[in-house]
């Protein structure tokens, strides 16, 4: 039998981890006024890229039987590695396109750009890792508590099933939802070190390279609890460690890029040539010649 306590936390947590992203994006809505388009570009970027491509390399090295996949599934630390690669490659690779080519135009061109993206990237995250697999387990857990529907299954399964969720305690759900919130935070930080990449050629190797480095790390710590290496509180202080040091990184830039934007703002405005200037200019003109005709 699962404790009913378990599976509580594992509905309580899978709601939260769809209403915590909406939240935060409404919240980041109604203080910035900024266009909501990036976040869903974020979110399907994190679809395309890291669930349907990243499935392909996943399929041959941890998902058919072969011996890459053998020796990958059974050391933990490798499959971290692993694991920490291809959402680095993939993720990374897509956040760089959508800014790139995607995310462009007057409109997109300022720094908030960046953290609307990273919301709807670590917020669809959040939904798919933690809240529809949180649901999927409960699932599983109402089952197995039902002795009619699990006689009906057959004995493999309900043991491997059972062995899975008997892991599950209070503590490691609540462990595995503060995890996602630094994931999601991750999120953000790496979308601004990215968007900065897109904007300075010079850097552009650098700040990747740093991104892919920092999302890499990510993954690590989760590696070594899941090897029994170190306890799980242990693992998500580490994370939480390396989120900071992105944080840390990415508030830098977040930053500099205020100023920047603050210095050409400045200068358009000097010249004449900002898009306020010219509406209001353009509007001026119109109620002139208005007032012309009525005289």
């Amino acid at each position: 039998m699962i404790a009913e306590s378990v599976l509580n936390y594992l509905m309580e947590i899978s709601v939260l981890s769809f209403v915590f992203p909406v939240v935060i994006l409404l919240t980041w809505r109604l203080r910035t006024v900024r266009n909501l388009m990036p976040a869903l570009w974020g979110a399907l970027v994190f679809v395309f890229f890291a669930k349907l491509l990243q499935a392909i390399p996943d399929g041959l090295f941890v998902g058919f039987d072969n011996p890459v996949s053998r020796f990958v599934n059974s050391h933990q630390i490798v499959y971290a590695i692993y694991q920490g690669l291809m959402a680095a490659i993939f993720e990374e690779t897509g956040r760089f396109l959508a800014f790139r080519y995607m995310i462009t135009g007057e409109k997109f061109d300022n720094r908030q750009t960046a953290i609307t993206y990273g919301i709807g990237h670590g917020g669809i995250a959040c939904m798919i890792v933690l809240g529809i697999g949180n649901l999927q387990y409960y699932m599983a857990g109402v089952i197995l508590n039902q002795e009619a529907t699990r006689k009906e299954m057959s004995a493999g399964m309900a043991e491997a099933m059972m062995e899975e969720l008997s892991q599950f305690t209070s503590l490691s759900l609540i462990l595995d939802g503060l995890a996602q919130v630094a994931f999601f935070a991750l999120q953000i930080g790496l979308s601004i070190i990215i968007y900065q990449a897109v904007r300075n050629a010079v850097l552009r190797k650098r700040l990747f390279a740093y991104a892919m480095g920092l999302h890499l790390l990510s993954y690590l710590p989760g590696g070594f609890w899941r090897a029994g290496f170190i306890p799980q509180p242990v693992s998500l202080a580490l994370t939480v460690l390396i989120v900071l040091a992105a944080l840390f990184l990415a508030g830098g830039i977040y930053r500099e890029m205020g100023e920047a934007e603050k210095e050409r703002d400045a200068i358009a405005k000097k010249k004449g040539t900002s898009k306020e200037a010219k509406n209001w200019a353009f509007a001026k003109k119109r109620l002139t010649n208005i007032d012309s005709k009525n005289d």
